[in-house]
């Protein structure tokens, strides 16, 4: 584990003046905003290069957010497990092999696993256009989001909606 960091004088005084503006609700972004910048300039003048490199590591690293949590936020915004890999900045062997660890599945099913689950519940909603519907997940076109909703729910977005769709989103 790396050792923590020194808290220098000037740092210090910079960590002080902030908790002092917070404590007093005083959230101005403009001071807030040159707070950051006196913070920054304190990590320039008295912090060495190695010091701000231990600092900055787990920002600067492709991947430093935990694989579950990373999929999580991400798995509506690509179609394939290899978008995601891709995305997570790991070739598709490594990201199946930890999805796996921490998942226990294929990342392609659970994907689509979540997704069909997402999908049924949007199609519940009486008042959401099919089209949104299929844009939202990503699909090009109503044949691919037709045969898609076929394959994982056993049925068209018409029928599952026709048995299944009751919701009605109203403004109050």
């Amino acid at each position: 584990m790396a050792k923590p960091l020194p808290i220098y004088p000037p740092m210090q005084m910079v960590l002080d003046s902030i908790n002092f503006f917070l404590s007093n609700n005083i959230s101005c972004i403009h001071l807030h905003e040159i707070k950051q910048k006196e913070a920054f300039l304190i990590l320039r003048t008295f912090y060495t290069k190695e010091e701000n490199a231990i600092l900055f590591a787990p920002l600067l690293q492709g991947n430093s957010v935990n694989l579950p949590e990373f999929v999580r936020i991400n798995y509506l915004k690509v179609k394939t497990a290899e978008e995601l890999a891709k995305k997570y900045d790991v070739d598709f062997e490594e990201f199946a092999r930890r999805f796996v660890e921490a998942f226990g599945v294929d990342p392609q099913k659970w994907m689509d696993k979540k997704k069909t689950e997402r999908i049924c519940a949007d199609l519940k909603v009486a008042d959401i256009p099919m089209e949104n519907i299929s844009k939202k997940f990503l699909f090009e076109s109503v044949e691919e989001f037709n045969n898609f909703c076929i394959k994982n729910i056993g049925k068209t977005p018409v029928e599952y909606r026709n048995q299944n769709g009751r919701v009605v989103m109203r403004d109050n």
